[in-house]
């Protein structure tokens, strides 16, 4: 089983919380880490999860993610029931991440992708976020939220086999 962590980083910081995500994912199930782009179609289809930051752009995703789906629209019946999450970082405390990620789990669900937020720890919402500079706490909580949906993957991937 795999989770695949996928993120767009402008500044350097959606890659910091990318690489903690994988982390906390790998200590329950295989976890991978890469820009979005560097994603082959394949590996896609293959994983049993799919979490995808990006920067708040004006409170939505970066347009290269909005690209990245239109990229992989063939491959929306094989992620039908794999679990997907979303977090999103942003230099200024009420820069729109919530809505960034409403718009990428907006996505998965179209992709008929079973969604998922952060753990009750580290707030229980919508997903991960993070602003400013990574903090030592924003590192924790991305390695719980790692390991939340890493367990989601795996138990939706149990199902199905």
């Amino acid at each position: 089983m795999k989770v695949l962590i996928l993120f767009h980083s402008l500044g350097g910081h959606t890659e910091q919380l990318a690489r903690e995500i994988a982390v906390g994912a790998s200590s329950i199930i295989d976890a991978e880490y890469k820009t979005f782009d560097r994603a082959e179609p394949e590996e896609i289809r293959q994983a049993d999860g799919l979490i995808v930051g990006s920067p708040s752009y004006f409170g939505n995703p970066t347009p290269e993610i909005a690209e990245f789906w239109k990229s992989i629209s063939h491959l929306r019946a094989d992620m039908q029931g794999k679990a997907g999450a979303a977090f999103s970082t942003g230099l200024h405390q009420s820069g729109g991440r919530e809505t960034t990620i409403l718009s990428i789990l907006h996505s998965m669900l179209i992709f008929g992708m079973v969604v998922a937020g952060d753990p009750l720890e580290t707030g229980g919402h919508y997903g991960l976020t993070t602003y400013g500079d990574i903090t030592e706490q924003d590192k924790i909580n991305a390695r719980l939220f790692g390991e939340r949906i890493a367990k989601i993957a795996g138990k939706l991937a149990q199902r199905e086999q």
